[in-house]
């Protein structure tokens, strides 16, 4: 990188037809490993904008901490589902596989296995989505509710489009599930305490990934992967992450089209 606006990516570039080549395993697997990686780095990325946009406007704040919530229990599913991946289809693939990996790459198998390793209610993640993420917990969200002070100021926030409709009632029991399970009283307080717990996991998996990327283009795509070093593209006219943010509340006014779209009837 040279520029702060700039970021080098090297390319590895293949067909279909180069991809049905190898192994079904060996295929599938990279396929599901390598869309894991996406979805972590974009559902994080969006966590830590959503977390750290500190807004002097309520309605705006509390917005931001709704988009927050829901990449955090998508993350949570996502790293969940990662890890069945690992634990069901790795076994099949480890011993062709695992003596090829990078250092790195055993390092960070090894930290998924020992993360994962212990009781699902000790492990945040796991708690996170089976309980506000993939699946609606009835009688969990019952005892939520019925555990949050009876002075919570709760709101909806009903705009002339559903593009500006924000129903925070139901985001109360999402954050009381997050103090529970972090342990803090505060809401932000619970963001950050699951901070680091997401920045490993995104570390370990992705790791492991890229690790299992170049086994299997030295595996499967050995032409295409002697030349990745050369096939540089330089980006250019990248935004800092300091200015960077993702707003719920949008004026739709300059397209009508788009506002009569999501008008109810």
């Amino acid at each position: 990188m040279s520029n702060s606006d700039t970021v080098d990516v090297f390319e590895l570039r293949y067909t279909k037809a180069d991809m049905a080549a190898a192994p079904e395993g060996e295929r599938l697997f990279y396929l599901m490993i390598t869309g894991l990686g996406n979805d972590v780095q974009i559902l994080l990325r969006q966590y830590l904008i959503a977390v750290k946009q500190k807004d002097e406007d309520e309605a705006k704040r509390n917005a931001s901490s709704a988009t927050a919530m829901l990449n955090l229990r998508l993350l949570a599913g996502r790293f969940h589902e990662g890890w069945v991946l690992v634990e069901e289809r790795w076994p099949a693939l480890e011993g062709e596989y695992e003596p090829m990996l990078s250092e790195k790459g055993r390092v960070a198998l090894a930290g998924l296995r020992t993360h994962f390793s212990g009781k699902k209610s000790d492990n945040i993640v796991f708690m996170i989505r089976n309980k506000i993420g993939f699946h609606s917990d009835y009688k969990f969200t019952k005892a939520m509710f019925d555990a949050t002070p009876d002075d919570t100021e709760m709101v909806e926030y009903i705009g002339q489009s559903f593009g500006d409709t924000l129903f925070l009632g139901s985001e109360v029991t999402h954050y009381a599930t997050l103090r529970k399970l972090t342990g803090e009283d505060d809401d932000q307080a619970a963001f950050g305490a699951v901070m680091d717990e997401l920045r490993t996991l995104q570390n370990l998996f992705l790791t492991f990934a890229n690790a299992v990327v170049a086994v299997f283009a030295r595996r499967n795509l050995p032409s295409q992967y002697s030349l990745v070093r050369t096939n540089k593209r330089t980006l250019t006219g990248l935004p800092g992450v300091e200015i960077l943010r993702i707003p719920f509340f949008i004026d739709f006014s300059s397209s009508q089209a788009a506002v009569n779209a999501l008008k109810p009837d």
